[in-house]
């Protein structure tokens, strides 16, 4: 490492390497024009000199002032002397290679020492002269603020250090590591001037602290005499940060089936510097644990919310996690829409899930038939639909069936929605049958032959109740219009016996082929909303054929559809 920056000014120019006092002569002294020796070391100087042939007089060494410290006379014995010899040294062990050597025990930084020679004839050469600069090591360097063995920093923030010198020449350099890695280039350094011609160098390290630098070695380094350190003081780096919390059940949200004990969250601090003063669990601010554990009693809808783990160490704002609570209840029970689709031996149920049934993960269809032993079962996937629909085949014609849906999640099943239906005979029309285009002329031509039949048999009973009440020998009776209708008539008692036309001539006698047969359909909502098909009320005709059943019908003849329901 050049020293030339740091040495003063005045030293560069204090005398001329060489002298030549003429073309055959010359002197110099080694080293020059600075001699550098590192304080508390004997410096040496030699002077050289070429006389070319000539005869050597004497060779005298000069302090700055002009005294003389030592001699060399060929003609004496010995032939080196000093002037004070606790402080100086002259070597003519060279002399017959026209060398003679100065040691200086004490060098004093600045002084400044010549050689000058004199030829037998007195001729004067010289003197050349050189300047003392001693060296003082560096020593010690100290990290600023002042710690003992380790430094607390705290995590992600902008930090600023300063490493100082003691006093020394020259000035040093100061170098930066943080766990190996060199830092300097992140350092700006000042020199200041101290007494007695020493020095004093700072430098401040910016650098921002991050977690992976906890346990790290933190040096600063000095050095003035070359990339050799001579001082280095080293911390160790602890950081300071917030609570590392852990939480477990890990999963959020946390499903809980309602009535589930033995419920417990749990919250674990991971690493914390400095140690956390609190740890605890909160629910809408308010605290239901001081500990890392918060156990539930059985577990009831109440308990659903947001849980908070916080805890501080006095570093920054409290850390804290959630853990969303949800419980899990059974679902209630579908709510029934209607049946579609209705044949001998199939029929189709649609129903939708109730307004607490959003939790299902499944529905589960099970149907068999009154009279069966065998009941069959099936599933429906929840989803994001509003309605769901399940087709039952292979039912038996004219039978009754038990129907049962019911929502299913993790918590359990609901209670069933519980329906019974019945199936109508197979004589009943094809359902969702279409006419073909060729059996459209068969159609009119019935509806016609229907038409004439019933005008036909309509007049023919009117003449047959007509030529009765004129033959018979009753009185003559008020007469009443007569309209036929394809209602059932109301049942009479048959405690009463018959009943007697001619009580009060109000009635008269009816062909019993002109009733319609009783349907033998039955639909028996049980918990259905009827406010779902309030327009299809006026479609059905409720006839009772016993047994307590209540049976509707609908035949939609217009689209030549049918539907039992």
């Amino acid at each position: 490492m050049a020293m030339a920056h740091t040495i003063p000014v005045a030293v560069l120019f204090v005398s001329v390497l060489k002298v030549k006092v003429s073309a055959e002569f010359n002197i110099s002294v080694n080293p020059s024009p600075v001699a550098m020796v590192t304080v508390g070391s004997m410096l040496w100087l030699t002077c050289t000199f070429d006389l070319d042939g000539g005869t050597l007089g004497q060779l005298t060494w000069r302090y700055q002032d002009g005294g003389i410290v030592g001699s060399a006379l060929p003609t004496a014995s010995p032939p080196c002397s000093t002037f004070g010899p606790e402080l100086y040294i002259v070597d003519c062990d060279d002399l017959i290679s026209n060398k003679v050597r100065l040691g200086i025990r004490h060098p004093v930084h600045n002084d400044t020492y010549n050689c000058s020679v004199y030829l037998s004839n007195y001729t004067l050469i010289g003197p050349v002269s050189t300047q003392v600069y001693v060296i003082v090591p560096v020593t010690s360097v100290e990290i600023q603020p002042q710690t003992e063995g380790s430094i607390d920093i705290i995590e992600n923030l902008q930090t600023q250090l300063t490493c100082v010198t003691n006093t020394d020449r020259p000035p040093a350099r100061i170098y930066w590591s943080v766990g190996g890695l060199n830092l300097t280039s992140n350092s700006v350094s000042t020199v200041k001037s101290t007494a007695g011609g020493l020095y004093s160098t700072s430098s401040t390290l910016t650098f921002i602290t991050k977690r992976h630098m906890d346990g790290e070695e933190l040096m600063c380094s000095a050095s003035n005499t070359g990339e050799h350190i001579l001082a280095n003081q080293t911390l160790v780096i602890k950081i300071m940060h917030v609570p590392d919390l852990s939480v477990f059940p890990t999963k959020d949200p946390f499903v809980v089936i309602e009535g589930q004990t033995n419920v417990t969250l749990t919250c674990v601090v991971t690493g914390a510097y400095p140690p956390i003063t609190y740890l605890r669990w909160t629910k809408n601010g308010t605290t239901v644990s001081n500990t890392g554990v918060f156990n539930f009693p059985a577990i009831t809808p109440m308990h659903a919310g947001i849980f908070t783990c916080s805890a501080y160490n006095g570093v920054g704002t409290p850390s804290s996690k959630n853990v969303t609570l949800n419980i899990l209840s059974s679902p209630t029970k579908p709510n029934i829409i209607g049946f579609t689709e209705v044949t001998s031996s199939t029929l189709t149920v649609e129903w939708k899930p109730s307004n607490h049934g959003y939790m299902a993960n499944i529905f589960t269809i099970t149907h068999g038939c009154l009279n069966c032993t065998i009941i069959e079962s099936s599933f429906v996937n929840m989803t994001d639909s509003k309605t769901y629909s399940a087709t039952l085949t292979k039912l038996v014609p004219q039978s009754l069936y038990s129907l049962n849906i019911t929502a299913v999640n993790k918590a359990g099943p609901s209670s069933p929605l519980e329906l019974v239906v019945s199936t109508p005979a197979d004589t009943c029309p094809t359902p969702l049958q279409r006419l073909s285009p060729s059996s459209v002329p068969l159609l009119v031509v019935g509806v016609i032959l229907i038409t004439v039949a019933v005008a036909v048999f309509g007049v023919s009973i009117f003449i047959y109740r007509k030529s009765r009440s004129r033959s018979g020998n009753q009185q003559d009776i008020p007469k009443i219009p007569v309209k036929f209708s394809r209602q059932q008539q109301p049942t009479i008692d048959r405690q009463q016996g018959h009943l007697d036309i001619n009580q009060g001539n109000n009635y008269q006698e009816l062909d019993p082929n002109d009733f319609s047969k009783p349907s033998p359909y039955e639909f028996l909502p049980e918990g259905g909303d009827e406010s779902s098909f309030p327009n299809d009320r006026d479609r059905y005709e409720p006839v009772d054929i016993g047994q307590g059943h209540a049976y509707l019908q609908v035949c939609d003849e217009g689209n030549i559809e049918y539907a039992n329901t």
